[in-house]
């Protein structure tokens, strides 16, 4: 099983420390991490010092998120630009995970295909199909290969609600939409599928072959109960043929 961040925000902190945080992670799980990379909120500049660590009257420069995450992928990989104040520094740790950028824009995809990174784009935080389908062709026609990914390796986010039956997978998608409109985080548009067993592997089986994805990852909302979370991957996954890794 592998482990991953679900895309750690790098406007929050320090690249070299996110990169060492990685690397050591890394080192206790080897070849079963992957590092995701997001930007994050746009919180006033003295909340982000405070977050990197610069108290509330710090002076860190902000910096783009591009210029972080080359940042991060640089310390990760050890692959240091000449002149670069750590170039030729010593290594304890072998270089770290896979690096992944996270996004919903062509600018996000153009920036891991510069990178040789790899590719995720999340349709529940923008579920225009058409835009998504831009986004990941062109990172596959500007991709540089690296030592991590020799070939472009996309995925794509999406959220939804699966259930024994239809109904009751409306049901909850239902609870979930009232819980947004109480001040959460879940619209209904956001939800790419919601349906029982085979509606849903149907959707997904299309969505991943619309979008030309390697991989599709599931986020799912059901909050109120755990049970019914792993119940609803065992659905999806039964559904969709796969099985347990050997």
């Amino acid at each position: 099983m592998r482990l991953g961040t679900g895309g750690v925000c790098l406007g929050y902190g320090n690249p070299y420390r996110i990169a060492e945080d990685a690397r050591l992670a890394s080192y206790l799980f080897p070849d079963r991490l992957d590092l995701g990379l997001a930007q994050g909120l746009p919180y006033p500049p003295a909340l982000l010092s405070a977050l990197r660590g610069g108290g509330a009257g710090g002076s860190e420069p902000p910096g783009s998120f591009a210029a972080r995450a080359e940042a991060v992928h640089q310390y990760v990989t050890g692959r240091l630009p000449g002149g670069h104040p750590l170039a030729g520094t010593e290594l304890h740790l072998d270089p770290g995970p896979p690096v992944w950028i996270l996004g919903t824009s062509p600018a996000s995809a153009r920036l891991a295909a510069r990178l040789g990174a790899g590719f995720c784009i999340s349709l529940h935080h923008r579920p225009e199909l058409e835009g998504a389908r831009a986004a990941i062709a062109e990172y596959g026609a500007a991709f540089a290969p690296s030592p991590e990914f020799p070939e472009p390796a996309t995925i794509a986010v999406v959220s939804g609600v699966c259930a024994e039956t239809a109904a009751a997978a409306e049901a909850a998608a239902a609870r979930i939409a009232a819980q947004a409109g109480d001040g959460g985080t879940v619209p209904a548009a956001a939800l790419s599928f919601v349906g029982d067993p085979a509606a849903c592997a149907e959707k997904l089986t299309d969505l991943a072959g619309r979008l030309a994805v390697d991989e599709l990852m599931i986020l799912d909302f059901l909050t109120e109960s755990w049970p019914l979370r792993l119940r609803m991957y065992e659905l999806l996954a039964k559904a969709l043929g796969l099985q347990p890794a050997a």
